[in-house]
């Protein structure tokens, strides 16, 4: 410590011969020592301690001269005392803080101070490895203190966020700071202002202040200092934030009001001072947008009449201020005409600004900017650089530069990224984009083309001129001459979309380019030229193969190939087989997944067994199994060589009786015949004794082949080479002088291909990546890819897949790269005359051979698509005897293997072309103009009717004409029929009655006008048309798709695909009903009473509407507009609803946004124009969403039965009236406020959960919350108080049943112990079953299915004691203690107080308990109001002073009067706490709790069942009381009468010991 003290002394005073580097403020500013002292500095002193334990030692400590008392008393308590000091410099100022100023504070307690040290520096240990025990410890000790000694908490708290600032951790940092801030308001505890002051600049800098704490400390600034000081001192702090680095927080214009009224100041110079003292700081570009928002009045006005500023604004590109805002600013200050006209920069500005916007991931769409860009003539001929990130390029920014002649270049080359038009197609005005489509960047703009006409956009991208361009060259084919019939396919799956008679008659020429392609007879002899993988045949290992049966798997051992299935695997090394294995696994799991490797004639198995555990395993010794860690992927250029020891597989020899698994080892080898080489850290030499890696070298055939590349810039791709002795005469791979040798070499993106036999072939960026080329039968050769797929040779198409007799990838497909050597050709004369196939002998075979209509046909080269408009019966037996006929005819063999791969392969090619020629005779077919044409259909103002998370698109016109024409007949493909057609063919009128609404803009009107004109124009909308459902899973044997006809009792039907509706209680699909439901409309009302094998469930029927009178209804509404919004109509449909006026004028207002998720989801106007506020908007959409799309349809459909006048009037209300109330009857009706109440106070669901309660037919345990919460909001008096206690009788029915399937996944079956059972083990036959009491056990593969019946129950105190005892992570536990609750009379008093019929409140003692509060009264000498609110601060968890003056039936005047009684006897305390609702609380320890949940005082803690956590966190997922409220009233007086009283515990710390 002298040593350093001298170090310090040399650092504090400058070297006469070395100058000064930086000033005494910047050494202070970084943390270090001044010569002199400066600003926020205080004098550094070296203090010395002496010791009677360290005679003749002295302890020196570097202490600041402010905390030198601190530091003597500290070390006082250890038997320090002081011997001097000296001074050393001057440091920068920190807030005094634990252990000091708690042991200045209260220096009694100065002990527990120091104790907690050791915590600190626990937790400080354990921060820099495991951030969250860390902060679990210093939660925990602060819970203690808070219940003893709150005034320690602030300082404790604020150095725990110090530990977290050191590591790095600001989250961590930032709550334990806020919670230290709460913690003063929480206990009410004196703030030392100089100290805080520090504190909270030390925080703020450092970016570990909230922008809450930011706000709370704003207010706390008004209670603690006058008005004016206050405004000051808050002013001063956030400049120094923000010149600190900190961009202003969201909340600042809004706090700084609050003090700017307070301090009666004039806020427009307040603010300008403030925007003034900010704008030069860097962090200002980073203030929220709510911070522009709230000063941009003063901005304006201060950069109006200063030049400086505006030169500032310019060189700014706010990145979280709205664009269009900020444009606005740039407007209104006059900086936008002075970039107009030429006085800035404006290719610099407008570079900063769009990359800017580059950056951001949620920026709103740019429309003003480009606007302007267009009007700045300085552009043209400059050059403005652009990131490459083209996502958040927004198309029309980019057509805005070039058409201001600006040239546009980015950083770097975009390489995949493209542009995205999906906002631009969103907005209601946009530009053309003909100079981007005629500029360079047009190629940009092109592959999200075919993403656009997917979405419904192809009209839109015809009718502007620039788009139009844009889709005519991404519709030009991309097929050469001699296109493969792959790459045909893929044309087609990329083009298919343009597919329509709007894209054929907008591009004639490059549909019949496209078409030209779909020559079935050329397609096949090019891909019969091209060849087939079974040319090659391996017959022993194919032998193999078939021996063991279908989907087998192959594995390398060099020379030999493994071929296995389920554990079998037989070993095949030319025309023999070496070796077998037969594994026996007795819990083996996904065979398919086990791993082999054959070493000296004993495999070695790698699996899985059912417990998911991994395992190696020796064929020598399968009874001892070693552990083994998983194996993710092999690689398939993994290479390994048998050696004099065992097996080479990297940097290992492999022996036998290895006990570690080999698989994630395996590396490539390379052998030249006598010396090893492996791919690791570079490719080195390696001892195949010893696995040991020497030193770095190539063998010397490989270095000759690729040294002159990698002197020119080539670099070798050692994970693809290839190097190994030839053992095969006529092994195909690549052979020079007895080493197959491949090489792949890369250069900036490029890549070259070196076969050791000379070959060589360079290919780009996007060539293929091919792994080896090897000799193909009959002549010429094949490129082969890392998946085996064939190739061109040297251009590189691929050819469609090799297939076995079941159109799966054939064996030889699989077969890994080094088994290639052990190939010989299946049959010379077969391939020789497979290589002069014409498409005239190609013709015979397409006429016998039928289209691949099978899944499995279509799987290996991605031509599923092909197969999505088919609903024709797959015929299992796809190889007829006429197909095997022709192939073999051509092909001059029998071989079944060569036959039917070839077979398959003309079957895909035809079904290739015969799906492309279809499209395009369907796109030939001259369009009908339909009513409201200009128009592109959208039901979007419907999208309220799939209130699941999917909403669909819009069907197109053509779908719905394509449903017509099924219906009549038409062998025609119905596709891409979306969630809500439904709705149109059944209810049209409803998509008028959400059009005809106030602020619906005009093109969404028409996008609705023509949705329903689309069915119209069809005649599918009919008088007697109905949709209904039926179940139906996608392995339903019933075949039953889109497009499919069925037959109903008044003729046909189609279906329309699975209903996207599953999560509205009331709707048909939820009541109980299976997920998956198919939807059929019928256009002739019949509805069959089963279709295959399900009962049906008729959903909506046509009200009959005549098609004349919606058209006319829609003409005037689109020239006349809706009806004026009527406030009177609302109310008389609340009244006659017995609903609140907030839902009835929704629904009246067409339902909008219903199913978005943010609670603000109304737009602005419509929620002005409707009344509301936000939270009355949210109940409302609850209650909505609750009721169901059945019930909202039929609902809007009842008043829009006369559609002109819904148009000119509004929605019939009395006819709405009048339907509900016989669709209703007399079920009971909950509340909208306590619905509303539900989804805010359960955490999730809780609306949804009340609904179930209500509607469900058995209940059991699962709702037990649900009705106990309910049971503390109905009045007693209420028709819902015994409602609720005839639900909790069902909710006991369904408790007295026995349990469903409970599962116990624990290793050895934790319940079979508890029950006294022997322990489940690996050897616990799988569906054995043991019985004890009431428990039945039944083994599952992997768990165990636990059943418990409660009559069979004898004991039930013993029965509670042993579901006590079950551990909490066992997730049925909570399940079992409910039943067990429920059934043993735990909540028959709240079932019994249910039926009491006591009006009023339960949570006012003066209702629930009056003779405590009259004995409450008398004891503690209080008046009956003070006796009655102290009794529900006592007892309750929520007493808020909303709350209580509800259950009272108070003002704010008579809670205040009650209160004045208990603060002067010190019965409560009146300080402020975070979401606690109200200013009274109990004395003692407060406990915190995550939203929705109240904090609350510990005290009460025992009234309600929480989890053992630092929180408010309820068992019951809500926190309500267990008992009725009377009996909890008796129950808190009680405790206190018996000496309970609430209050603070005493202090209790232990001292650390230095280990």
């Amino acid at each position: 410590m002298a040593a350093r003290f001298r170090d310090l002394e040399k650092l504090s005073v400058p070297h006469p011969k070395v100058p000064r580097m930086i000033t005494d403020s910047r050494a202070a500013e970084l943390g270090g020592v001044s010569s002199n002292a400066v600003p926020d500095t205080v004098a550094l002193q070296a203090r010395r301690y002496a010791h009677p334990q360290f005679e003749g030692r002295i302890v020196v400590r570097l202490v600041r001269e402010n905390l030198a008392e601190v530091e003597d008393l500290s070390l006082g308590v250890l038997g320090f005392t002081p011997d001097g000091d000296a001074g050393v410099g001057h440091v920068r100022n920190r807030a005094i803080g634990f252990p000091a100023w708690p042991i200045i504070t209260d220096p009694a307690n100065s002990r527990h101070a120091l104790n907690l040290v050791g915590d600190l520096n626990r937790a400080a240990k354990l921060a820099r490895s495991k951030a969250g025990p860390a902060k679990e410890l210093l939660d925990e000790l602060a819970g203690r203190l808070g219940n003893s000694a709150p005034h320690f908490l602030p300082t404790f708290l604020e150095e725990g966020a110090r530990i977290f600032l050191r590591n790095d951790n600001l989250s961590y940092a930032m709550q334990l700071f806020n919670k230290a801030r709460e913690a003063e308001r929480v206990h009410g505890l004196a703030i030392d202002e100089e100290r805080h002051r520090q504190v909270l600049l030390e925080f703020a800098l450092a970016g570990a202040l909230s922008a809450k704490e930011l706000t709370n400390e704003s207010k706390t600034l008004l209670e603690r200092h006058a008005p004016a000081d206050a405004l000051e001192l808050f002013l001063k702090f956030n400049i120094d934030r923000v010149r600190g680095g900190l961009p202003p927080y969201a909340g600042l214009p809004a706090d700084m009001r609050r003090l700017i009224r307070a301090a009666g100041a004039d806020r427009l110079e307040v603010e300008t001072g403030l925007l003034s003292a900010l704008l030069g700081s860097p962090a200002i570009e980073h203030a929220p947008t709510v911070f522009w928002d709230g000063y941009s009045k003063p901005l304006i006005q201060l950069a109006k009449r200063d030049e400086s500023v505006r030169q500032t604004l310019l060189g700014m590109a706010p990145d979280r201020m709205r664009p269009d805002m900020w444009i606005d600013v740039l407007e209104a200050t006059g900086i936008a005409d002075e970039l107009r006209s030429g006085k800035h920069d404006a290719a610099a500005w407008a570079e900063r600004y769009i990359r800017m916007l580059q950056d951001q991931w949620n920026a709103d769409y740019p429309r003003k900017l480009r606007l302007l860009l267009r009007q700045l003539p300085s552009l043209r001929g400059t050059t403005v650089t652009l990131s490459n990130n083209l996502w958040k390029l927004e198309p029309e920014v980019l057509d805005a530069l070039l058409a201001a002649g600006a040239r546009v270049v980015f950083e770097e080359d975009p390489g995949w990224r493209k542009l995205d038009f999906r906002r631009w197609a969103a907005q209601q005005e946009r530009p053309d984009l003909e100079h981007l489509a005629r500029s360079e960047h047009a190629a940009l703009g092109l592959d999200n083309m075919g993403l656009m006409i997917g979405q419904g956009h192809l009209h839109l991208l015809l009718s502007h001129s620039g788009t139009r361009e844009l889709l005519g060259r991404w519709a030009v084919p991309r097929l050469g001459k001699n296109a493969t019939a792959l790459e045909v396919a893929t044309e087609l799956k990329r083009l298919r979309p343009l597919f329509t008679s709007e894209g054929r008659a907008a591009y004639p020429d490059q549909f019949a380019a496209f078409v030209s392609h779909l020559d079935a007879p050329r397609l096949l002899a090019d891909a019969l030229r091209d060849g087939v993988l079974t040319e090659y045949t391996w017959p022993e290992l194919e032998k193999a193969a078939a021996e063991l049966g279908d989907d087998v798997t192959l594995h390398e051992s060099w020379p030999a190939v493994g071929v296995a299935r389920n554990g079998h695997v037989i070993w095949v090394k030319g025309d023999r087989r070496v070796a077998e294995a037969t594994f026996t696994i007795p819990k083996g799991f996904r065979p398919e997944d086990w791993r082999y490797i054959l070493v000296d004639g004993v495999t070695g198995c790698y699996y899985r067994d059912s417990s998911y555990d991994e395992w190696f395993v020796w064929s020598n010794d399968p009874a001892h199994p070693h552990k083994a860690s998983y194996v993710w992927r092999i690689p398939r250029s993994a290479q390994s060589f048998p050696v004099a020891s065992g097996r080479l597989i990297g940097q290992r020899v492999l022996r036998v009786g290895d006990q570690e698994s080999p698989f994630n080892q395996l590396k490539q080898v390379l052998h030249d015949g006598n010396t090893y080489w492996v791919d690791g850290d570079g490719i080195r030499e390696v001892d195949p004794e010893t696995g040991n890696p020497g030193r770095e070298s190539l063998p010397s055939g490989l270095a000759e082949l690729v040294e002159p590349h990698l002197r020119d810039g080539w670099k070798l791709l050692a994970s693809t080479l290839l190097w190994a002795p030839v053992t095969v005469p006529g092994s195909p791979l690549p052979q020079k002088e007895g080493v197959h040798g491949w090489v792949v070499l890369s250069r900036e993106g490029d890549r070259r291909l070196l076969g050791i036999d000379g070959y060589r072939l360079d290919v780009g960026p996007d060539g293929g990546f091919f792994t080896a080329r090897v000799r193909r039968p009959g002549g010429g050769y094949w490129l082969v890819d890392e998946s085996n797929g064939l190739h061109r040779d040297p251009t590189g198409e691929r050819f469609l897949s090799t297939s076995d007799a079941l159109g799966q990838s054939h064996l030889l497909s699989w077969l890994p790269r080094v088994g290639w050597h052990h190939l010989r050709v299946r049959d010379e004369a077969a391939s020789a005359r497979l290589r002069s196939v014409t498409p005239e002998m190609a013709t015979a075979l397409l006429a016998a051979t039928p289209a691949a209509s099978q899944q499995q046909g279509c799987d290996a080269d991605g031509l599923n698509f092909l197969l999505e408009d088919t609903d024709a019966e797959v015929d299992e037996q796809f190889i007829t005897e006429e197909a095997r006929a022709a192939a073999e005819t051509l092909l001059g063999t029998a071989d079944p293997a060569l036959v039917d791969s070839v077979i398959w392969l003309t079957g895909r090619v035809k079904r290739i072309v015969d799906e492309g020629r279809a499209l395009a005779r369907e796109a030939a077919e001259e369009p009908v103009p339909g009513t409201f044409a200009e128009w592109e259909p959208s039901d979007e103002l419907a999208v309220w009717n799939v209130l699941g998370w999917r909403s669909g698109a819009t069907t197109s016109r053509s779908t719905v004409l394509a449903l017509a024409r099924r219906l009549a007949g038409e062998q025609v493909r119905v596709k891409a029929v979306h969630s809500r057609l439904h709705l149109l063919l059944t209810h049209p009128e409803v998509l008028l009655a959400c059009a005809a609404t106030p602020f619906r803009e005009r093109d969404r009107i028409g996008g609705a006008a023509a949705a329903v004109a689309a069915v119209l124009d069809a005649d599918l909308y009919t008088p007697e048309g109905c949709v209904f459902d039926f179940p139906h899973s996608r392995n339903d044997p019933f075949r039953c798709e889109t497009g499919t006809l069925v037959e109903t009792p008044t003729g046909a039907a189609i279906a329309l695909g699975l209903d996207d509706d599953r999560t509205s209680v009331f709707s048909p699909t939820a009541l109980g009903l299976d997920d998956n439901r198919m939807l059929v409309f019928s256009p002739t009302g019949g509805v069959p009473p089963h279709l295959g094998g399900h009962e049906t469930t008729p959903r909506h029927r046509s009200r009959g509407l005549s098609p004349e009178a919606l058209v006319a209804a829609f003409e005037k509404l689109l020239s006349d507009g809706p009806a004026p919004w009527d406030p009177a109509r609302r109310d008389r449909l609340a009244e006659g609803l017995g609903w609140s006026p907030a839902a009835a004028g929704v629904l009246l207002a067409g339902l909008p946004n219903l199913n978005c998720w943010d609670n603000n989801y109304l737009p602005k106007p419509v929620r002005e124009l409707l009344g509301l506020k936000v939270t009355e908007a949210a109940g409302a959409r609850e209650f909505l969403k609750g009721l169901g799309v059945w019930v909202l349809v039929e609902l809007l459909a009842a008043g829009a039965q006369d559609p002109v006048r819904t148009v000119r009037e509004g929605l019939d209300v009395e006819a709405m009236i009048e339907w509900w109330k016989t669709w209703r009857g007399d079920r009971i009706q909950l509340p909208e406020e306590l619905l509303a109440a539900a989804a805010k106070e359960f955490r999730w669901g809780g609306a949804n959960s009340l609904r179930e309660l209500a509607e469900q037919e058995e209940l059991d345990e699962r709702h037990l919350s649900t009705w106990l919460w309910a049971a503390t909001k109905v009045d007693r008096s209420d028709a819902l108080g015994p409602w609720l206690a005839d639900r909790f009788d069902v909710i006991r029915a369904g408790c007295g049943k026995p349990s469903p399937g409970w599962n116990d996944y624990t290793n050895d079956g934790k319940m079979r112990v508890l029950l006294g059972l022997s322990k489940r083990t690996k050897q616990t036959p799988e569906g054995s079953i043991v019985s004890q009491g009431a428990w039945t056990i039944t083994a599952a593969r992997h768990h165990d299915t636990i059943s418990w019946d409660p009559a069979k129950v004898t004991d039930w105190e013993t029965e509670a004691t042993l579901a006590a005892g079950i551990p909490e992570d066992m997730i049925f536990r909570d399940n079992l203690l409910g039943r067990i609750s429920v059934l043993t009379g735990g909540f028959d008093a709240i079932q019994k107080d249910l039926r009491s019929g006591i009006p009023g409140p339960q949570q006012d003692p003066l209702v629930s308990a009056p003779r405590v509060v009259a004995e409450v009264s008398e004891t503690l000498g209080l008046p009956e109001a003070s006796s009655r609110y102290w009794l529900q601060l006592l007892a309750l968890h929520n007493p808020t002073d909303r709350n209580v003056e509800g259950w009272n039936a108070w003002k704010k005047t008579a809670r205040v009067e009650a209160a004045a009684p208990l603060l002067e006897k010190g019965l409560v305390l009146e300080v402020k706490r975070s979401r606690a609702g109200r200013t009274l609380f109990l004395p003692g320890g407060w406990q915190e709790a995550s939203s929705p949940h109240l904090p609350m005082e510990v005290w009460k803690a025992p009234f309600y069942d929480f989890l053992d956590t630092l929180k408010v966190e309820p068992k019951q997922g809500v926190v309500v009381p267990l008992v009725p409220y009377h009996q909890l009233f008796v129950e808190a007086w009680r405790r206190y009468r018996e000496g309970d009283v609430p209050g603070y515990e005493e202090l209790r710390t232990e001292r650390h010991r230095r280990r």
